[in-house]
């Protein structure tokens, strides 16, 4: 009966022995006991046993909420990068396209042989209008420069090569330079848009902006940084132009010292391309 009664005690106090809750006497009481019953022994090892698994499986658990935590962090990051990666291909994508077709459009006008071209420039209070006008192989060019001394104008005929210019200063005074060879003109139709092929594009439309404007009610590009550029506008650092959508010509170039371009093509006759009389010039010698 007394050995029941121990074993009783022992059961009661086991569980709390185990997680080390009992007292220096209870520990004792306990200890002792378990050497003298098997039975008890037994039921001790039984729950020291469930107490290890159960504790294998708990850290086994935390183990795997840590992990599914980082995962899940680590799958946030990889979207987000991805999400960045795709917005920055989408985008470099839509500017390759972009200027592909323009460089497209451009072509059907590059090589023209007949066309007007009007270009209005003002800076500073002055204002510049070139008018060109070309027919085969005539070329006129007429510059009218106006300013608070007032206008002057030059024209420029050019035939095969060979260059007269003809020069009419604000004070009305006029002088020509006679047979120039290949003087230099801006006359061609540019192509702003051209590069040397696909990966050339490519690298050139990372870092350029596109953006779609509206210049005096056309619908144009407004490209910026577009690198290829810069030898026609060596003048500026941070060259920006506005790209005809539907011709894929530059109407207007930068946002200080503006230049409007206007074109015409197909309608040059004869009667636009007649040269200054040239009794009404002095002569001066090309040097």
């Amino acid at each position: 009966m007394e050995k029941k009664i121990e074993c009783g005690i022992v059961y009661d106090l086991l569980p709390n022995y185990i997680e080390h809750l009992t007292n220096e006497h209870s520990n004792a009481f306990v200890e002792n006991h378990l050497t003298t019953c098997d039975e008890c022994k037994n039921l001790y090892d039984n729950l020291m046993n469930e107490m290890n698994v159960n504790s294998s499986t708990n850290d086994e658990i935390n183990f795997l909420k840590k992990y599914k935590i980082h995962f899940d962090i680590l799958k946030i990051i990889l979207i987000f990068i991805l999400i960045i990666i795709s917005i920055v291909f989408i985008n470099i994508t839509r500017k390759v396209i972009i200027i592909n077709n323009l460089q497209n459009k451009a072509s059907e006008y590059i090589n023209s042989t007949n066309y007007y071209i009007r270009r209005v420039s003002t800076e500073d209070g002055f204002e510049t209008v070139v008018e060109t006008y070309k027919k085969d192989q005539i070329t006129l060019q007429k510059i009218t420069k106006t300013s608070y001394e007032g206008t002057s104008t030059m024209i420029n005929y050019s035939k095969n090569g060979i260059t007269n210019t003809y020069i009419e200063d604000t004070n009305k005074s006029k002088i020509a330079i006679l047979n120039v060879e290949n003087a230099s003109m801006s006359n061609s139709i540019d192509n702003w848009v051209s590069t040397q092929g696909l990966r050339h594009t490519i690298s050139s439309s990372l870092m350029c902006s596109i953006k779609s404007e509206k210049i005096n009610g056309i619908d144009c590009y407004k490209i910026t940084n577009f690198y290829p550029a810069q030898s026609l506008m060596s003048d500026f650092d941070n060259p920006s132009f506005y790209i005809n959508k539907e011709t894929g010509l530059m109407i207007k170039n930068n946002d200080y010292g503006s230049s409007y371009f206007e074109y015409t093509f197909d309608v040059v006759t004869d009667q636009d391309l007649i040269e200054p009389d040239i009794n009404e010039y002095t002569i001066q010698e090309n040097n």
